[in-house]
């Protein structure tokens, strides 16, 4: 009996141990494969658990959020002339028509080629307001205490709008943004 115990007992061992040898040697092979990451709690997740990457979009690609209530995205056409009051001087970014806006355009007519953030808030109830958009389903319009700041980059191919205070169907919202890349810039 006793020597029935000691081939279980070695037995057992072997097998555990060419477990615990496959085990590690699998656990090294993920690890290098790709690397381990951490949730908030500081548990290790694993490679099949971590979202894949998103690809960039290419340009042109423009977004309009004013999360949770209006997300909608559209095809940017920027254009650039010298700055000046008229009416095409500056920096313009037109959105194109389709099925939820029906016209939009953002001006900056300060903008001279140079990338900085330009303030337009003074000129949102201009007659020839720095924003005007209309969408097809939602009212969205300027108030007297409405904000915009105009990041432009990359020699205004890229920018973002932030945007404060706008009436959205009827309610005040608090912020919202414009984000867009074109691929070119018509002067």
């Amino acid at each position: 009996m006793r020597v029935i115990a000691v081939v279980l007992c070695g037995f057992a061992l072997c097998v555990l141990g060419a477990c615990a040898k496959n085990s590690t040697t699998t656990t090294q092979s993920t690890a290098t494969a790709s690397p381990e990451a951490t949730d908030s709690g500081g548990a290790i997740v694993g490679a099949d658990s971590m979202p894949t990457p998103v690809s960039s979009p290419t340009p042109p690609w423009g977004k309009f959020d004013f999360s949770p209530d209006l997300v909608v995205a559209f095809t940017p056409v920027c254009f650039a002339a010298p700055a000046g009051a008229d009416p095409k001087s500056g920096y313009t970014l037109n959105f194109g028509d389709n099925d939820q806006i029906s016209y939009g355009k953002l001006r900056i007519p300060d903008y001279a080629g140079a990338d900085g953030t330009f303030s337009e808030s003074d000129k949102l109830l201009a007659s020839d307001p720095a924003l005007a958009i209309v969408f097809k389903t939602n009212s969205f319009v300027a108030t007297k205490d409405s904000t915009i700041a105009t990041s432009l980059t990359e020699h205004g191919l890229h920018g973002v709008a932030q945007l404060g205070d706008f009436s959205l169907n009827g309610s005040t919202a608090n912020v919202g943004s414009i984000t867009w890349e074109c691929a070119a810039l018509t002067q």
